[in-house]
């Protein structure tokens, strides 16, 4: 095998697919029936951040958990519970910075989060609308499932790739080149954080509802999955109030 000397640093797509819950594919959603007091039964609340001005502490919590925010994603042992905890954090930071009140951390829209990234993750979709035949449950119709009630709900989606470049060297056998990957170079949970985020508060649709001064409460879930031969995280926010 003769191996040229050549290499080639190839980039993985970068770029954030988003969707934004509105009229056309799906918006925000306002109960017909069921009143506050019914979303405030339904789900589990949980506040991680409880007023502006501790979110120092908070992620100062995060940071002393074995994970931290350098160190680098990995498909094969993600921790999706990490990561959703920095988006939670990087929400209310940018609420604190507009001058809104914090979200409060709910467990049950977590669970609904966490349930439709995995599923877009294991069956290789990306949408707001839940892949089916016979079914294609939308955000409310997985809320309802999840038991968690509402007056007013939204979310935000997003997709990132866990790789963000390959390494190749060009060899060959005989007359006939081809390329070898040699290496890949990931992305850190802080980075992988600040992108998504970024990315949303550079969309109309998606910072309006991380900047709704009517919604309440949060739930964040991620998981990996892989899509065209490379792993990605799949992210999902769901907001109620």
């Amino acid at each position: 095998m003769i191996r040229l000397s050549t290499r080639i640093l190839m980039g993985v797509i970068g770029a954030l697919l988003l969707g934004v819950w509105s009229p056309a594919q799906a918006q925000e959603f306002s109960a017909a029936s069921g009143g506050r007091d019914a979303a405030e039964r339904a789900g589990e609340s949980v506040t991680e951040v409880a007023k502006p001005g501790i979110f120092a502490r908070f992620r100062g919590a995060v940071m002393n958990q074995r994970t931290s925010e350098n160190d680098v994603v990995d498909d094969a042992n993600f921790r999706g519970d990490y990561l959703s905890s920095l988006i939670f954090a990087r929400t209310n930071e940018a609420r604190q910075r507009e001058g809104l009140p914090p979200l409060v951390r709910n467990r049950g829209l977590d669970s609904v989060a966490t349930a439709h990234s995995s599923d877009m993750a294991s069956r290789n979709y990306f949408s707001h609308i839940t892949k089916g035949l016979l079914s294609r449950p939308d955000l409310g119709e997985r809320l309802h499932s999840g038991g968690v009630g509402y007056t007013k709900a939204a979310e935000n989606i997003a997709m990132y790739p866990v790789v963000v470049r390959r390494l190749y060297e060009i060899s060959s056998v005989g007359l006939t080149p081809r390329r070898v990957e040699v290496g890949r170079q990931g992305i850190t949970y802080g980075d992988m954080a600040a992108k998504v985020m970024d990315g949303w508060m550079k969309s109309p649709g998606h910072r309006r509802n991380i900047l709704d001064p009517s919604l309440a409460e949060l739930g964040v879930g991620c998981a990996v999955g892989i899509r065209k031969e490379c792993p990605y995280v799949y992210l999902t926010q769901n907001f109620r109030r």
